[in-house]
């Protein structure tokens, strides 16, 4: 059970060959105060799972994940319109930024956790104005964190990525099977 909303999520687990029945959490996402992005990533992916958990088959694996983007210390959830869309660009614009994700499986009956987070340094190119307002015309920038999907158009503002693509995406395939293993399903120990 896929305890989130993201299509992503589910495109990426499909052409894994992962079977999944996607549940949208709706849960409000709040940083708490003195709450670090890493701190708060897991918090969400693990609430999401919980509430993934209560409409669960019996016998499943329910998966929750959280992504932000950190430029600084500051955390750029999703955009509330085009005017926040283009702020978050522009502060990435010819900088260094980082994509948490936070992920939390639940193995039921067995109420077996395993979670953690993924870590990917994304830099942008300098990026004109045109740039930024013609990406903003495309509207792939709703509902991303920080603004951008790197498998669409803003692949072309990326510099350089260091770590896991998929966790930009929105789902850390570095993670993934760590954690399935954790939970004995996949990749046993030697």
């Amino acid at each position: 059970l896929l305890a989130t909303g993201t299509p992503r999520r589910a495109e990426i687990l499909g052409k894994l060959g992962v079977p999944s029945t996607q549940l949208a959490t709706n849960l409000p996402e709040e940083i708490l105060p003195d709450e670090r992005p890493e701190q708060f990533v897991l918090r969400m992916a693990i609430e999401k799972a919980r509430a993934g958990a209560v409409t669960a088959p019996p016998r499943s694996i329910v998966l929750g994940c959280d992504t932000v983007v950190v430029s600084g210390s500051r955390i750029l959830g999703k955009p509330r319109d085009r005017a926040a869309g283009r702020e978050m660009l522009c502060s990435l614009a010819g900088r260094s930024h980082l994509v948490l994700s936070g992920l939390a499986l639940l193995l039921l009956p067995e109420n077996q956790w395993a979670t953690g987070v993924s870590e990917t340094r994304v830099r942008f190119h300098p990026l004109p104005t045109a740039a930024v307002e013609g990406y903003l015309d495309t509207d792939e920038y709703r509902d991303k964190a920080g603004a951008y999907a790197l498998q669409g158009a803003a692949a072309l503002f990326v510099d350089r990525i260091e770590g896991s693509a998929t966790n930009v995406i929105g789902l850390p395939l570095d993670l993934f099977p760590r954690l399935l293993r954790q939970l004995g399903l996949w990749f046993p120990q030697a």
